[in-house]
């Protein structure tokens, strides 16, 4: 039998963590990407509000 075999599956593969994908937050000012450590934004000086996920 291979190692990948078609059959049922208990347990879903997890969809791969993008760490840079995540460390990035839309300002809601002007829509840039924004680290989600910063306090505000460069572009446009909006706070940036910190959301759990």
């Amino acid at each position: 039998m291979s190692k990948h075999s078609k059959g049922i599956h208990l347990f879903r593969r997890r969809r791969q963590d993008d760490l840079l994908e995540r460390s990035f937050v839309d300002c809601t000012g002007c829509g840039r990407s924004v680290y989600v450590f910063a306090e505000q934004c460069r572009s446009c000086g909006d706070s940036v509000q910190v959301r759990a996920s």
